[in-house]
């Protein structure tokens, strides 16, 4: 093959959970030229995965309601056929296609630009795809091995291996730079606060964020804020609440750094907390260690991956010995275990896209959980001795769960 086109429609963290597999292409096909199909909000960040040959934007893509105007299924048709111009030999299309609606564009996409391999998942929608690989569901195996196993049907090896990003040196002396003032503290906790806009409701309440970081910052810990504009006036309340005690160990970087350079930033970081969200996918990339929080999403798709699946900690029915017992090393997510949970791409659908009005999966994961997990987290960076690691005792919670009457074992 010579001309491979992979379509992926996604924002930060998606595009990122693509790189194994484009990087298990490149070694199968080493001569030939990966090109990136992306909406136009998601070019910069493609430009900076490895492997991409040429990233191409389509507007035609970008948004849902977009499928019911005839004007945009033309400039579809149209944009199909000048990608026929470039004579692609496959076209791998790494999307579930969860609508009816959703399938007939990519049918179209594949079947007008003329590809004679046309490979993807099946979840009965892919009439069109001549190779397929069977979608078994939403988190019935992580999504970047979905990728991989897509990449396998035009002869990559599907192993496992980590997402990558581009650094440059650049990005590294301006993380150094920026970190300066923190150049004698350790450990280093990034933290990000947010999840982006297409799902608010994975979001960590922010009283939970603030309580964690005064927990870890009496330790020593100096905390760093990441994430871009959506998460400004976050940052802004957790600057004000640990003003008073630890500002010297505080180091805003919202809105200071691109992908890359946040990249550069984590790097240099001991442990990464945070809600499901694009950021933590780059800190995936970074190697730093990774601590997911999280509730209405599916961990078991969307989890931070470094060449595997993270560890989960269930906060709902383990203790802080049971987990230490269970973990080794590497990233780590933090959930509870309610029946509801997830909610948000939960088998073969979107779910609840805005979760449930309590959001009980996060509302009540304690901060002093989510402390314990950090602490391990940091104990296996050697920044924390596990034997000072918090031992569990038993409080009734104050509020009723509907899944059950929960008992908090930190």
């Amino acid at each position: 093959m010579q001309r491979i086109l992979i379509v992926k429609l996604g924002d930060l963290g998606d595009l990122l959970l693509v790189s194994p597999a484009l990087a298990a292409l490149h070694e199968a096909h080493p001569t030939a030229r990966l090109d990136l199909l992306v909406p136009p909000r998601s070019v910069e960040v493609a430009r900076h995965i490895p492997q991409v040959d040429e990233v191409i934007a389509i507007a035609a893509f970008d948004r849902p309601r977009d499928l019911l105007q005839p004007g945009k299924w033309l400039a579809q048709w149209g944009f199909s056929r000048q990608l026929r111009r470039n004579h692609y030999d496959a076209v791998l299309i790494m999307q579930h296609m969860t609508t009816v609606l959703g399938a007939a564009k990519f049918a179209l996409l594949t079947l007008a630009a003329g590809v004679k391999v046309r490979a993807g998942l099946d979840n009965g929608r892919g009439w069109f795809l001549n190779r397929r690989v069977r979608n078994r569901g939403y988190g019935a195996q992580h999504e970047a091995d979905y990728w991989l196993a897509v990449a396998a049907l035009v002869g990559a090896d599907p192993r496992p291996r980590p997402s990558g990003l581009l650094v440059a040196a650049a990005d590294d002396s301006q993380a150094a730079l920026l970190l300066a003032p923190l150049a004698d503290h350790r450990p280093r906790v990034a933290m990000h606060l947010g999840t982006g806009a297409y799902a608010p409701a994975r979001r960590w309440p922010l009283a939970s964020f603030i309580e964690l970081a005064q927990r870890l910052q009496a330790e020593g810990a100096a905390i760093i804020l990441v994430g871009g504009a959506d998460v400004r006036e976050f940052a802004r309340q957790l600057v004000s609440a640990l003003a008073a005690n630890g500002a010297g160990r505080l180091l805003n970087l919202v809105e200071q750094t691109t992908v890359s350079e946040l990249a550069a930033v984590l790097r240099h970081c001991d442990l990464y907390v945070g809600s499901d969200s694009g950021p933590l996918h780059v800190a995936a990339t970074a190697g730093v260690a990774v601590l997911g929080i999280y509730g209405p999403s599916n961990e078991r798709a969307w989890g931070p991956y470094a060449g595997g699946t993270a560890v989960q900690f269930d906060a709902l029915t383990g203790t802080a010995d049971d987990w230490r017992a269970m973990y080794s090393g590497g990233n780590a997510v933090i959930r509870q275990s309610l029946a509801c949970s997830p909610c948000l791409y939960r088998e073969w659908v979107v779910g609840l896209r805005d979760g449930c009005p309590d959001r009980e999966c996060l509302t009540t994961l304690e901060p002093v959980a989510v402390h314990a997990a950090a602490r391990l987290l940091l104990a296996k960076v050697g920044h924390t001795s596990e034997s000072s690691l918090p031992r569990p005792y038993h409080t009734f919670c104050d509020r009723h769960c509907s899944n059950c009457n929960r008992v908090s074992t930190f």
